[in-house]
């Protein structure tokens, strides 16, 4: 992807005392957009032909595309201490490969929406932080700083479909529910309640959450503290753009427990913002006549993208679709478990001798 990093504060300064915040960062956007890709000056818009000749008539530098924010941060480092592809240069126009692809320039215009998404949901958080005036947000505020980057911004841009504005409203509801548990975050400790691990990753390297319905003893609310532990364990090790899969054994459920309709929206909440764009796959396993009432609740909560993901298969289906997803390793060791949890000889403690035999890292206490 390219993002042409250009010398424009002047120029948003101005506009800002003119347009609201939101006005600015789509016009600079395509600003940033068209002076990146358009090699002939005939294709720039007004706003960036007269960006691009009061450069030139003033003598600004312009730089490499920056692709990343490392080579952002590179860009802003001395010259003399710049990688060799990243000094600048005096350039009279951008210089793109001479067949430039639509997939580039969608990417650049992704990239540029996203620093702008990003920018104006830290903006917006900050001042209700200031707002609110409490201790334990500020705290928050320079902790998810670091949570809420560019990767961040394009998951939610990714899941709006490209929406900005609906982005930036995703980002900064994403940061109030992060400052609910932000113990739990900074911890990352909680009771298991339930039977709801990380067991290791699939073939295409996304990490693979096990929940097991059976092993819920206690209402719907009293574990969401480990489904957020847990899911963010997994996030972390797919990396800030990285996906989870889960598998969800329906066997056994207690529907009693789960019709806690606030408790679901919390969770479908922070599944479709904090986690937005992070779920790749959730197979569940024996989803019964008796459980098909609770998936018509949630599924006016959860956005069309996210329907499409499910999967809904009995043991026999989900164990030969494990097969073409796992290794021949963590494959069996999920089918062993699916077994463990139908046996009806089975102890509670055999199938947490089972679950302790089969979690990826540590086990929640």
């Amino acid at each position: 992807s390219h993002f042409g990093f250009r010398c424009h504060e002047r120029e948003t300064a101005r506009a800002s005392e003119r347009e609201s915040e939101s006005a600015v960062a789509d016009r600079m956007a395509a600003k940033i957009f068209q002076c990146c890709v358009a090699r002939d000056d005939a294709l720039l818009c007004d706003g960036a032909a007269a960006l691009k000749a009061s450069h030139e008539a003033e003598g600004l530098i312009f730089h490499d595309c920056a692709e990343t924010e490392a080579e952002l941060d590179a860009l802003r480092a001395p010259a003399g201490e710049r990688p060799g592809r990243l000094h600048s240069r005096r350039l009279r126009s951008c210089e793109v490969p001479e067949a430039c692809p639509q997939q580039l320039a969608r990417e650049c215009t992704d990239l540029a929406l996203a620093q702008a998404v990003l920018r104006n949901a830290q903006e917006e958080w900050c001042q209700r932080v200031i707002d609110l005036r409490r201790e334990a947000k500020h705290e928050l505020a320079k902790h998810d700083h670091e949570w809420a980057n560019l990767a961040a911004a394009r998951r939610m841009l990714k899941a709006n479909i490209g929406d900005a504005r609906k982005a930036v409203r995703m980002l900064v509801q994403a940061l109030e529910l992060r400052a609910q548990y932000a113990q739990l975050y900074r911890t990352m400790r909680c009771e298991a309640r339930s039977d709801m691990r990380i067991v290791g990753r699939d073939l295409q390297g996304h990490p693979v959450i096990y929940m097991c319905a059976r092993s819920q003893t206690e209402g719907l609310a009293t574990v969401t503290e480990q489904l957020v532990v847990t899911f963010e364990a997994a996030c972390r090790l797919a990396g800030d753009m990285g996906t989870v899969a889960f598998v969800v054994d329906m066997h056994g459920l207690k529907p009693h427990l789960n019709m806690d309709l606030k408790a679901m929206k919390s969770a479908a909440d922070m599944l479709g913002t904090i986690y937005a764009a992070r779920i790749c796959r959730i197979t569940l396993v024996d989803f019964s006549r008796a459980t098909q009432a609770l998936w018509w609740m949630v599924k006016p909560l959860l956005a069309p993208a996210t329907r499409d993901k499910f999967a809904f298969l009995s043991e026999a289906q989900a164990k030969e679709h494990l097969r073409g997803l796992l290794d021949e390793g963590l494959c069996e060791r999920m089918c062993r478990t699916l077994e463990v949890n139908r046996d009806p000889l089975s102890t509670e403690e055999a199938r947490a001798a089972q679950a302790a035999a089969t979690t990826f890292g540590p086990r929640l206490s």
